[in-house]
């Protein structure tokens, strides 16, 4: 587990929807760009993301975590 820690929230293009063929496929998480930055900045990703999200819920995911 790494000690560095990114917090990211969003619509489908955080999510990593394209980025794969398959929507659930694990390894979505690593080529989405959250993934890539989490890898390039030694970190893990805390990704809040879902598709279809509108400005109000991810305000408020945000803030309920």
């Amino acid at each position: 587990m790494k000690t560095n820690k990114i917090l990211v929230n969003g619509c489908s293009y955080t999510y990593g929807i394209g980025v794969t063929e398959n929507f659930d496929a694990p390894e979505r998480k690593d080529l989405c760009w959250a993934g890539v930055l989490g890898e390039k900045l030694d970190a893990d990703v805390i990704n809040l993301a879902q598709p279809g999200s509108s400005n109000a819920r991810i305000l408020r995911s945000t803030l309920a975590h």
